[in-house]
């Protein structure tokens, strides 16, 4: 058995390993190259279809569905901010407003080859709250077992339950469960923490889900509950593949591919996960441009200071 921390932590002997496993530029450069050849073959798949073109004119005729869309993007980003404020809290005391800033920051980080985001947040912590890379390693990881538990506990619900009122409710209801179990079984700080994450998961992924009702409906193609939980699932497993650039391309064509599944043409899922897409990237460049000049400020004043120091 591996040794713990006064954290309640395995212990982080192999931190420096695993911060290496994080970055993978090679596998990450692979993993942008194929998301953007995936996504400009979406984009030449769709150019060849008439009607396609003609839905996505439709988008800009419905600017209360984008605005709608938007700030679902913008939740999103949110609740990934209480995700990792939750999940860091027994290991140290960092502002929500600090790691909204920092989520929002590797939101677009996230595109680049190297998957920037996710290293460059743990790096920020080790330096800024003294928070080991492998710890943060370990708490990345246990986000994505959160993301994957909450995908297939909405996976099972909409196996079960067919009716969309049903599936909502039970939905609201096991997250609701989850958010309170650790109160009621006393549990200690982590896995309070974890279970809290898991059930801000169960929401972000509702949200995902009210996101391709309403891009689907932007492009007057009808979907039922059912079908928008199967396509929110989808992206965000896709999302979860190490050396993709946030599911670029990949996440297009698997909407794409669910369509033999819960009922739409392929080159309806391709057209409603570019409009997706680019809502995306105009919400989270923008904010995160911002947020990445602002905490890059406060990491290089927090090396000049642990420099001076050490002189």
């Amino acid at each position: 058995m591996s040794a713990s921390d006064s954290r309640g932590l395995p212990a982080v002997h192999d931190g420096p390993r695993m911060a290496r496993h994080l970055r993978s530029p090679a596998a990450r450069a692979i993993g942008f190259v194929l998301g953007v050849a995936l996504l400009a073959l979406a984009v030449w798949t769709i150019s060849k279809d008439a009607s396609a073109w003609d839905r996505l004119g439709q988008v800009l005729a419905k600017p209360w569905h984008l605005a709608a869309l938007a700030a679902c993007v913008t939740m999103n980003v949110g609740i990934a901010g209480l995700v990792f404020h939750r999940l860091y809290r027994p290991v140290a005391q960092i502002p929500l407003g600090e790691m909204e800033l920092l989520i929002a920051s590797s939101s677009l980080l996230n595109y680049l080859p190297a998957k920037a985001g996710l290293a460059g947040r743990a790096l920020y912590h080790k330096v800024v709250h003294g928070v080991p890379l492998g710890v943060s390693v370990r708490l990345i990881l246990m986000s994505f077992a959160g993301t994957v538990l909450s995908c297939l506990v909405l996976g099972a619900v909409v196996m079960f339950l067919r009716d969309g009122v049903a599936i909502i409710a039970a939905w609201l209801l096991l997250a609701a469960i989850v958010w309170v179990m650790p109160r009621a079984r006393r549990m200690g700080p982590l896995p309070r923490a974890f279970s809290e994450s898991v059930s801000l998961r169960f929401m972000d992924l509702g949200i995902w889900c009210v996101r391709y009702w309403i891009v689907f409906n932007v492009l007057d193609i009808s979907i039922d509950p059912r079908s928008a939980a199967l396509a929110g699932i989808t992206a965000m497993l896709v999302g979860l593949v190490p050396f993709g650039a946030n599911g670029l391309g990949m996440r297009e064509w698997a909407i794409a591919w669910l369509g033999g599944v819960a009922g739409w043409t392929a080159d309806a899922g391709l057209s409603a996960d570019l409009v997706n897409r680019a809502v995306d990237l105009i919400v989270v460049v923008p904010l995160g441009a911002v947020c990445t000049y602002v905490a890059t400020r406060r990491l290089t004043a927090r090396l000049r200071e642990t420099g001076a120091a050490a002189r």
